[in-house]
């Protein structure tokens, strides 16, 4: 009898087995340890992994050092399905091995592992900050890299415009102009060529700006259509502006009258007032980079009589408009006259005695001039205004290809343009991935290239797609002449993070939902697909990497978490098998002895 009832109970579980109902290896719940990383000096050492299932009371997923040297593991609070633990104490140049593992609700226990290599670079400095410079060449004292891999580069950061002589070198020559102060910063950085690695550090110098040279500037003679008073700007050397006691200022020396000095320690500054005779003005310069004096005269002739002034205007038409008009300043002193001319072109001017005139038989097409000239016929003075009539058509622009797909890891690019008529162009990020260097925010507002012929730009280090704009301006031109646009695009790859679809599952019996749990990727984005199976399930959030799977049948499944990061780069793939067991089979009875 109890070899009867052995066999009966081996048929029993036989039967089970062959359904895959085996609750003793089935497994309700997975773990993620991530893919490998490498990290580089300066920057967090963080392990992050992603649990997802029915876990067993008191069974949170925890990480577990299995190789090199030993490290700190900072505290294992778990957030929602992520596990982020810090390591402290590691070493650069070192492999070090970790473990994720969990125990699930039906007691099997799953983990996961990854590696991380801990990269070496040399960590940049720039040097010490320099207190104060005048003007001249300073040399630059940054450390150069270690290895031949590595490379270092100089940039400005803010200040007032300097020349790098060579921004690769570490102990390169810096050349401080003048004619402007203020605090310069330089940033130097290094990078690992083979690793990705960089390290930058920032150097600051203070300058004055100012040559060891004192000019007050040329002697000037003023004219003498005024009436009572004249006024000009004196043109001095630059002194500086305060900075390290480096200044200059004005003074009257001599003249008819007191004039008025706008701004004393302003090199170019206006003075007024000035009446016939001569005047002397000293340009006192002190501090440590210069100190000296010198002055300039003015000489203001005898007053005659001020002259009105014929002012000008241009009209820019964009359509075949043959006429115009015209309205000069009036005289308006004694014993002036104006009259019209023309200068250059076609047009006839219908009344050549009077400010306000009309212009006809204008040519389309064609620029053509005039010339509106008011003379004092006592005192001679004479005031002349230019009067122009210029034809445009409306721009065209547009981009030779307007989508480029760029290579992955090229976050440079030139694109090439065309253009006709118009006066200038102004570019701009309509839309982006946000946070990259061109474009943090992912748009950009206008921006002017002038006549340029193509959009040099840098800086598109985030994955995605880039539009762009271009605006081509007309001239403000009277008619149907508007702005013309062109918009393009650029696709950006990068190498995406590698895939890791989390731990294969076996489901129990009677369980036809599962629960999915994907590495997250530092770069590209990720969607979970089914790739095969005994029916078609529901992937509840195909592009988060933590998702519930439902409507599962029994049998095998294998499911895709693809990372992609741009067409112009290989996408990372990995599945993972989902084992569903059989309907439970009927309970055993092999009734009374």
């Amino acid at each position: 009898m109890l070899q009867a009832l052995n066999k009966i109970r081996y048929s029993i579980i036989g039967l089970c087995t062959l359904f895959i109902c085996q609750p003793v290896f089935s497994q309700n719940c997975t773990v993620n340890a991530g893919v490998e990383e490498y990290v580089c000096k300066g920057s967090p050492f963080v392990l992050k992994g992603e649990t997802n299932g029915q876990f067993f009371s008191g069974g949170s997923a925890i990480w577990t050092q299995l190789s090199g040297p030993t490290v700190s593991l900072g505290s294992q609070v778990p957030s929602g399905s992520s596990l982020r633990v810090n390591v402290n104490a590691f070493s650069q140049g070192q492999v070090y091995k970790f473990r994720i593992t969990a125990r699930c609700a039906d007691g099997s226990q799953v983990f996961d592992e990854v590696t991380f290599t801990t990269q070496t670079s040399t960590v940049a400095n720039a040097g010490p900050d320099i207190p104060q410079i005048c003007t001249g060449t300073i040399i630059m004292a940054a450390n150069a890299p270690l290895t031949p891999i590595e490379t270092g580069t100089w940039t400005k950061v803010s200040g007032p415009n300097v020349t790098i002589v060579n921004p690769s070198s570490p102990t390169t020559p810096v050349i401080v102009g003048g004619g402007s102060s203020g605090k310069t910063v330089l940033r130097w950085r290094i990078l690992n060529t083979s690793n990705g690695c960089a390290s930058s550090a920032t150097v600051a110098f203070t300058s004055t700006g100012v040559g060891t040279t004192v000019s007050a500037g040329g002697d000037q003679n003023l004219g003498e259509c005024y009436n009572l008073t004249q006024s000009t700007n004196l043109q001095a050397s630059y002194a500086g502006n305060g900075t390290f006691g480096q200044s200059g200022i004005w003074t009257f020396i001599s003249g008819p009258s007191v004039p008025i000095i706008a701004n004393p320690n302003d090199n170019n500054t206006g003075i007024s007032g000035l009446k016939e005779g001569t005047y002397v003005f000293r340009w006192t310069v002190s501090g440590p980079c210069a100190n000296g004096s010198d002055e300039v005269s003015i000489i203001v002739p005898k007053a005659k009589q001020a002259i009105t002034s014929a002012g000008n205007a241009t009209r820019i038409f964009c359509d075949n408009t043959t006429s115009t008009v015209f309205s000069a300043n009036p005289p308006s002193l004694t014993n002036e006259t104006g009259i019209w001319s023309v200068v250059s072109g076609s047009g006839t001017i219908v009344s050549p005695n009077s400010p306000t005139t009309s212009i006809t038989g204008l040519t389309p097409g064609s620029t053509s001039a005039f010339r509106y000239t008011i003379t004092n016929n006592v005192t001679g003075c004479v005031s002349a205004g230019d009067y122009t009539v210029l034809y445009t058509v409306a721009p065209t622009i547009s981009f030779i290809n307007p989508t480029i797909v760029l290579p992955s890891l090229q976050n440079f690019i030139s694109i090439p343009f065309t253009y006709t008529g118009g006066i200038q162009t102004s570019w701009q990020l309509v839309s982006g991935p946000i946070s990259s260097t061109l474009a943090p925010s992912g748009s950009t507002g206008l921006q002017s290239i002038g006549n340029a012929t193509s959009l040099d730009l840098e800086g598109l280090d985030q994955f995605g797609t880039y539009r762009f704009r271009l605006v081509r301006y007309a001239p403000g031109g009277l008619g149907a002449c508007s702005a013309a646009a062109a918009d393009g695009y650029v696709v950006i790859s990068l190498p995406p993070t590698a895939s890791n679809p989390g731990t294969d599952q076996v489901l129990a019996c009677n369980d036809f939902d599962v629960q999915l749990a994907a590495n997250q990727p530092f770069i590209g984005t990720g969607s979970w697909s089914l790739v095969s199976g005994p029916n078609t399930p529901t992937i509840v959030n195909p592009f988060s990497n933590i998702t519930d799977v439902t409507g599962l049948t029994n049998g095998v499944y294998f499911f895709r978490w693809l990372v992609t990061a741009g067409p112009g780069s290989t996408d990372q793939q990995k599945d993972v098998r989902v084992v569903v067991s059989s309907l439970s089979p009927t309970t055993a009875n092999a009734g009374s002895d």
